[in-house]
């Protein structure tokens, strides 16, 4: 399912790309310019939309992932802000309070070599 809904962006980019080349011909020839001149410049922007396009899709791609997985981060984000109220307003008012020291008990490290 997500692996279609990732594709269907490409599509309408695609579709977007030969829909302006269109209106790019179409405006040229309203203007009176002849064939000889409107052929480089639609060679111009196609390869231009050709080279651009595996980006945009790459970064719609990485969006629509972000939009697939928010409520995966949203539910513990909620739950967490439920726990501890006031600690959720100390931070929204104004950021974190340092209260004196810090300190860690029973830590290990583990290390994989």
């Amino acid at each position: 399912m997500q692996q279609t809904l990732q594709q269907f962006p490409r599509l309408w980019l695609e579709l977007l790309a030969v829909v302006g080349l269109a209106i790019l011909v179409v405006s040229m020839l309203a203007q009176g310019r002849d064939m000889a001149s409107i052929v480089p410049t639609l060679g111009l922007f196609a390869a231009a939309a050709f080279r651009i396009m595996p980006s945009v899709t790459q970064v719609l791609t990485a969006v629509q992932s972000l939009r697939y997985g928010l409520p995966v981060i949203n539910t513990p984000h909620e739950e967490l802000k439920l726990a501890a109220p006031e600690l959720a307003e100390q931070y929204t008012n104004g950021g974190a309070v340092f209260l004196g020291a810090c300190s860690l008990e029973q830590v290990r490290a583990l290390l994989h070599c």
